[in-house]
């Protein structure tokens, strides 16, 4: 976990670069999101350029920052092997082996920022917060013969 204040950004001035040159229709999966929660809104008279709940979407610039930020990111996950083999050795001095392996692995990753003020701001914003959770499984298998006359 990371936790301080800033006084020169936010995760809301990422979105705004993200959605500057776009219309709301064509907005990028996180900056339609911000822009849904009123994080960024288009800049009064324009369409296509966009200004934060810290500028008052840009109608009071310049943008007031000093709030708290805190970031924590949790990592899990394992890999697996599991292995079997089989070995028949006949009479004859010849040998047949089969081995068999399941392999597995799962892994999560959940990233959190929030954001909080105590600043008495135009767009009246006091906190959000950003969750982005990613998760990964997968299953292989190896299967090898092999026979020795």
């Amino acid at each position: 976990m990371i936790k301080g204040t800033s006084n020169s950004s936010s995760m809301a001035d990422y979105w705004v670069s993200q959605a500057n040159g776009n219309t709301k229709a064509g907005l990028p999966d996180n900056a339609w999101m911000a822009n849904k929660t009123f994080l960024i809104d288009t800049l009064s008279g324009s369409g296509t350029l966009y200004g934060t709940a810290f500028s008052n979407y840009g109608d009071n610039p310049p943008s007031v920052y000093g709030q708290t930020i805190q970031r924590i990111i949790t990592n899990t996950g394992y890999t697996g092997e599991h292995a079997f083999s089989l070995v028949v050795i006949f009479l004859t001095k010849s040998s047949l082996v089969l081995h068999l392996e399941l392999l597995q692995l799962r892994y999560s990753s959940e990233y959190e920022h929030l954001e909080s003020t105590d600043l008495a701001l135009p767009s009246q914003l006091k906190n959000f917060t950003y969750t982005d959770y990613y998760e990964e499984k997968g299953t292989g298998y190896s299967l090898k013969f092999r026979s020795n006359n």
